[in-house]
């Protein structure tokens, strides 16, 4: 009875087990990390066995092959259960795209990102992207602007890594299609996906996702040979970007058109060729037309269109930000030896990288300024360094604020003398008769290429309003001048000028802040004056400095005085923005009794 009974127990136990295997889904012979790694039924990594590295577990002794491309690795995933029900799911929200509807759209799509893995998501929405919008016919301008919207909003919702495996992938589609596209015709209606694809790249730097370098890189590539195909794959982008590239780095923009003025006159059967094709006289007009900024002579996509876009676009990422990345070709296509490093958690090998930057970047030597009547301007201005006299001489014989950046910039300064460099710009600016804005557009620039540089300024000028009662009437106007355009430009905070001792209040402080005051409540709008404003509101820190510029403005500025031969009549514009800074100040603060 007994050993019947432990036969039924063990029966019983072996069925129970048998059920739990029919129960228990079949794992596949190979699947895919979260870092995009190839694994086996074990969890084994399988290696490339090109680089010496066997595989371990089954896949060695299976022979599984090594890594396979992303293009592979996409129509593979197709044959996943879960991945066909979610991609049915998110083809239905794409196909109902459109403007009314992309926030809506975009939250559903984050709650799917919640639901499941980002890899499988991303993997998902790339694939349906590529299928619908780099097809051979011409995409509508609309549907690519829609969902490039799209992918931006998700972009800063989700997190970077949505747009930079979107980027990633883009590109890896564009390498392969610059390789076929010298082999098709332009005229005709086939082989439109590189413009497709370049197009639906080109509002990714509208919306903020990438930055110009990407773009240009792009430009700049499609250069080296001028076809028919690809002429017309640059005319699509500048269609899209061309003047939004030129207000962003005229540089790059001069660089892109010396290119085509070469390539288009270099000899050769083939640039004789491109030269005598209509196209390419064309895209020259195209590009001068872009120099000199004349908009009205270019054809461009549906401005309103895109505007109402941008702003909503504005409107959904206050809280977030836009999480841009400045990724350029070269990174994407090196990916493979050194790494991702705009991807949280992955490798990076920057010491090539170092090493490059270093043979590239060569200090131009700090020799003695040679004109002697440039020398002697420097000595009447105590440039009594050779960097200061260094720095002197390239701001005086630039052309414009654009080339003096350039050759400030390939001077090779380091951190200290960087300081010598904001000494000079505001020294000269003080020292001009008339007000120059060279000056301000100079400092402008610096300020928004690198934030050590602001606070370069920032320091420059706490030190100069310290000696308000030291400096002559002209240097206190044109110190006011140039401040005050900074701060418009919002290059500076207003908080620039907390330093100011308003308890101690003397003629000369209050020309120079009723300046500063005067110009921004004529100069700025009041949406932008209200963004200046707000960024002091919203530091609890500044509590004092409110209340002091507040009740600056209501006794200095909105108030005329009749003895002060500098204060003239506000207009009524100039007053409604003076009250309208004074009610931001006034806001959730304290009132301060005199």
């Amino acid at each position: 009875m007994e050993a019947s009974g432990g036969d039924e127990s063990w029966d019983d136990a072996s069925e129970m087990a048998e059920e739990d295997e029919r129960e228990e889904p079949e794992k596949p012979d190979t699947w895919e990390d979260i870092y995009g790694r190839l694994r086996d039924k074990r969890g084994n990594i399988i290696r490339d066995n090109n680089t010496g590295a066997a595989a371990t577990g089954e896949a060695a002794a299976d022979g599984v092959a090594a890594l396979r491309p992303r293009g592979d690795r996409l129509e593979a995933a197709g044959a996943n259960p879960q991945m066909d029900k979610l991609q049915k799911r998110l083809k239905g929200l794409l196909n109902r795209l459109s403007e009314s509807n992309v926030i809506a759209i975009a939250r559903e799509i984050e709650g799917l990102f919640r639901e499941n893995s980002r890899h499988l998501m991303t993997t998902c929405l790339i694939r349906l992207m590529l299928t619908s919008l780099v097809r051979v016919e011409p995409i509508p301008e609309r549907i690519l602007t829609d969902h490039a919207l799209l992918v931006a909003i998700l972009n800063s919702s989700i997190g970077s890594e949505v747009g930079a495996v979107f980027m990633e992938e883009f590109v890896e589609k564009y390498n392969e299609l610059i390789a076929s596209i010298d082999g098709l015709d332009a005229r005709s209606d086939e082989g439109k996906e590189m413009n497709n694809l370049l197009q639906f790249f080109c509002y990714f730097y509208h919306f903020k996702i990438t930055e110009s370098d990407l773009i240009y890189d792009l430009l700049m590539e499609l250069g080296e040979l001028l076809n028919e195909k690809r002429v017309e794959a640059i005319l699509v982008m500048l269609k899209v970007v061309g003047f939004a590239l030129r207000k962003d780095n005229p540089l790059r923009l001069k660089e892109l058109i010396l290119l085509l003025q070469q390539k288009a006159s270099a000899g050769g059967e083939a640039a004789k060729e491109a030269k005598e094709q209509s196209r390419v006289r064309f895209l020259l007009d195209v590009m001068m037309t872009m120099k000199n900024n004349n908009m009205s002579k270019m054809a461009t996509v549906d401005r309103d269109y895109l505007e109402r876009l941008v702003k909503l676009f504005r409107s959904c990422c206050k809280g977030s930000g836009t999480n841009t990345l400045n990724i350029r070709l070269k990174d994407f296509r090196d990916a493979k030896t050194k790494g991702k490093w705009w991807i949280v958690g992955s490798s990076w090998r920057p010491a090539e990288a170092a090493e490059e930057a270093e043979t590239e970047k060569q200090p131009v030597a700090l020799d003695a300024v040679s004109d002697a009547k440039l020398g002697e301007l420097a000595r009447k201005q105590r440039m009594n360094t050779d960097v200061r006299r260094a720095i002197f001489a390239q701001m005086m014989t630039s052309e414009d604020y654009v080339d003096a950046f350039e050759k400030l910039l390939k001077l090779g300064l380091n951190r200290q003398q960087e300081r010598e460099l904001v000494h000079v710009t505001i020294h000269c600016c003080l020292q001009e008769k008339p007000f120059n804005p060279f000056y301000v557009h100079l400092a402008q620039r610096f300020c928004h290429y690198d934030r050590r540089f602001k606070m370069s300024f920032q320091f420059a000028f706490w030190d100069k309003i310290k000696e308000l009662a030291r400096l002559s009437k002209d240097n206190v106007r044109n110190l006011a001048s140039m401040l005050a355009r900074l701060i418009e430009d919002a290059s500076l905070p207003l908080s620039v000028l907390k330093t100011v001792s308003f308890g101690d209040m003397d003629r000369v402080k209050m020309r120079f802040l009723r300046a500063i005051f005067v110009h921004l409540c004529s100069k700025l709008s009041s949406e932008n004056l209200e963004a200046i404003v707000g960024r002091v509101t919203a530091a609890p820190k500044l509590k004092l400095f409110r209340e002091s510029v507040r009740l600056f403005v209501q006794h200095f500025v909105l108030a005329k005085k009749s003895d002060d031969e500098d204060s003239s009549l506000l207009s009524e514009e100039q007053k409604e923005r003076a009250q309208l800074v004074v009610r931001l100040l006034s806001s959730g603060a304290s009132t301060v009794k005199l």
